[in-house]
């Protein structure tokens, strides 16, 4: 690991803040960039995580019925309390090995 984020050590006179930074450099959606986000701050919290981290969109309802939630402090952008997001455990089916990938088995 390359930091400790309990440590206050520098530059304890400021704020302290996490910063990711995604490589400008590479050509990827903004899902998968948002996704190496998510890993790279789970990975700078010690959390080593193998599973596929998928960030799509959501309506305030879909967002609220998830797990846990972030709201906005409001400093910048938003108003204070603003939900943003959401993050919950889901469960992908296996898909049948006899079916063709993308195929819907329940699809008339």
């Amino acid at each position: 690991m390359d930091a400790d984020p309990t440590s206050d050590d520098a530059a304890s006179d400021g704020e302290k803040r996490l910063v990711i930074r995604i490589n400008s450099n590479a050509k990827m959606s903004r899902g998968k960039a948002a996704a190496h986000a998510v890993h790279a701050a789970l990975k700078l919290y010690g959390i080593e995580y193998g599973h596929p981290v998928i960030v799509i969109g959501g309506k305030p309802h879909e967002i609220l019925e998830q797990t846990v939630h972030v709201r906005d402090a409001g400093r910048t952008e938003l108003e204070p309390g603003t939900l943003t997001a959401g993050a919950s455990w889901e469960w992908k089916p296996r898909e049948d090995p006899g079916q063709e990938p993308g195929e819907n088995p329940d699809a008339d």
